[in-house]
């Protein structure tokens, strides 16, 4: 498995990209990307799940799954850390997924029509929640919604089933326990499912392709 930051010549490509949306809420959620040092700097579920979509990527090249992760952390124990990072502030992560621990969201309000969309769907396909699920990016595609507050939601796509798993199979470092959240890894491989802010990307956030 080779593992690489996605090159910052793409950004051009997908800043053109995200010009098909019609809502301005949409492209304002979406462009928020950078190039730092030859590599593209930021990185939120929403811009993963539109470069996953979007054809942007090279041929054989895809979005790692968490497990794709774990592995580079395993090959690699500098993975993720300050040598990623432009200054040696903050700590660097990558997003890998989204998780759904509940029906709806009341703790951040701004997320519960996208949770209660994603828990229906999940119920149509004959998934149980139990006490949460991890979909993966690759399992999800982008819809506009002038009443989501991203001017977008998440929606499954038929036929990526195996790209959604149970969250207590994987070991977590930091979670909460309702709603939508962000699921990203950082410096040493630690995990996080705490993120509410779906939109956030900042400088410290690094997408990557895997190519097995």
């Amino acid at each position: 498995m080779v593992i690489n930051c996605v090159d910052g010549l793409i950004l051009n490509d997908y800043k053109e990209s995200i010009k098909s949306y019609n809502s301005q809420k949409s492209k304002e959620t979406l462009d928020n990307l950078k190039v730092a040092e030859g590599k593209i700097s930021g990185s939120s579920p929403f811009i993963l799940v539109h470069l996953a979509n979007s054809g942007l990527l090279r041929n054989g090249d895809k979005l790692p799954t968490r497990e794709d992760l774990e592995m580079a952390v395993r090959l690699n124990n500098s993975f993720l850390s300050k040598d990623f990072l432009i200054s040696n502030s903050g700590c660097a992560y990558t997003d890998f997924g989204l998780a759904l621990r509940s029906k709806g969201d009341s703790y951040h309000k701004q997320n519960d029509l996208l949770t209660r969309r994603l828990y229906t769907q999940l119920v149509k396909r004959g998934i149980n929640l139990d006490i949460g699920k991890l979909i993966h990016i690759n399992a999800l595609e982008l819809k506009e919604e002038e009443n989501s507050a991203y001017g977008l939601v998440f929606d499954l796509k038929e036929g990526f089933d195996k790209y959604i798993s149970n969250l207590q199979d994987f070991k977590w470092d930091y979670y909460r326990n309702e709603g939508l959240s962000i699921a990203c890894m950082g410096e040493r491989g630690w995990t996080s499912c705490i993120g509410e802010v779906l939109d956030r990307s900042n400088g410290n956030g690094r997408i990557f392709v895997v190519k097995k």
